[in-house]
């Protein structure tokens, strides 16, 4: 385990075997998980997985442009289905 002080203004300062990890001027998303753990995730590796998914549902006609609309006809077809009724489909 590694220790860091809090120092004034809330700075950390980050032990040498982990400062190549963030060199200087990086930025990072900060949480805090159910145990207390801060975790710092650098934007970088957000941009990255964002960009790998970025497009993959594009171009796909029996998908609506509008996630909202999406949702609601899914929710939509849910309730159908719970109340026994089988939707009339009109092309």
């Amino acid at each position: 385990m590694i220790k860091v002080l809090v120092e004034e203004g809330y700075q950390l300062s980050l032990p040498p075997e982990l400062q190549p990890l963030a060199p200087i001027g990086s930025q990072f998303e900060v949480t805090v998980d159910e145990v207390g753990r801060i975790i710092l995730t650098p934007e970088s590796q957000i941009r990255s997985i964002l960009l790998e998914t970025f497009g993959m549902w594009s171009g796909r006609d029996d998908l609506p442009t509008d996630g909202v609309e999406f949702v609601s006809d899914v929710r939509q077809g849910r309730r159908l289905d719970e109340l026994g009724v089988t939707p009339i489909e009109t092309d």
